[in-house]
């Protein structure tokens, strides 16, 4: 005595076996290459970009630390000469 079970085939049942379009495998791989080329030549640029900003920041905050300093010194000066 043996089972047997039927199999019903629907319109799309043979779409795993269908091709796909795809395009060629070296095409994309290269144009993934190319993006991520290109995106980390951006990247590059935001760098070099962030670090002159920040630089030139910095010499700015220096310039102004010393222009206080100064104006620290020369204000102890004349709380000296008061004092006398």
């Amino acid at each position: 005595d043996q089972s047997c079970f039927e199999i019903t085939l629907f319109q799309n049942a043979d779409k795993e076996n269908r091709p796909i379009a795809t395009p060629p495998l070296e095409t994309s791989l290269a144009e993934e290459l190319s993006a991520i080329k290109q995106k980390l030549e951006r990247l590059r640029t935001d760098k070099e970009k962030t670090e002159k900003m920040l630089k030139d920041r910095e010499a700015l905050l220096d310039e102004k630390m010393k222009e206080m300093e100064e104006k620290s010194e020369i204000q102890k000066n004349l709380e000296i000469q008061v004092d006398r």
